[in-house]
């Protein structure tokens, strides 16, 4: 999960909360696991394709379309195989 722009952190932070509220314990765990900058998205992709994965699928915990150019935008500079990005 991801969200980027000004005030994503804390929103992808609120709905990931909620909507896994009910694992007790470790929601914190999992609202702290998502990708909250391009930072952060360019360093997980480049991590999985260097173990070897050759699809990922990275969603969007904000519900704005606008999510998927920001992420576009992103993913358009990170050196990974480019078949990791182009499925």
């Amino acid at each position: 999960m991801f969200g980027l722009g000004p005030q994503a952190k804390d929103e992808v932070r609120r709905v990931l909360l909620d909507y896994y509220a009910y694992a007790g314990a470790h929601v914190e765990r999992i609202a702290a696991s998502a990708l909250p900058s391009v930072e952060a998205i360019q360093t997980a992709i480049e991590e999985f394709d260097a173990a070897g994965c050759d699809q990922l699928i990275i969603s969007p915990a904000v519900p704005d379309p606008g999510q998927v150019d920001l992420l576009a935008a992103a993913v358009k500079h990170t050196k990974v195989s480019q078949s990791l990005l182009v499925h």
